[in-house]
């Protein structure tokens, strides 16, 4: 057999099983994993919905991923410091 052929049928053979090895090493997820997955993609779903894009789309998925989505304000705008309480 020539080397050509020989390399030939190595790679077939490997190419045939790594399939098969590869249903073997998948990984199982948690439910924990699962889970926040699903939150990933409904929270990615509703910034597109809004039309969220760069800083603003950043700021909502970091508030919707942590604090189950509450409306993230703009951004843009800078939080106003509170002010003191007259006595």
């Amino acid at each position: 057999m020539s080397t050509r052929k020989l390399v030939a049928v190595v790679f077939l053979s490997l190419a045939t099983l790594s399939p098969l090895h590869a249903e073997e090493g998948k990984k199982q997820f948690s439910e924990k994993q699962l889970a926040q997955q699903q939150r990933m993609k409904d929270c990615s779903a509703e910034a597109k919905e809004k039309g969220l894009k760069g800083d603003d789309r950043k700021a909502w998925m970091k508030t919707c991923l942590s604090a189950g989505k509450v409306e993230a304000a703009p951004a843009a705008e800078p939080a106003k410091p509170a002010k003191p309480a007259k006595s």
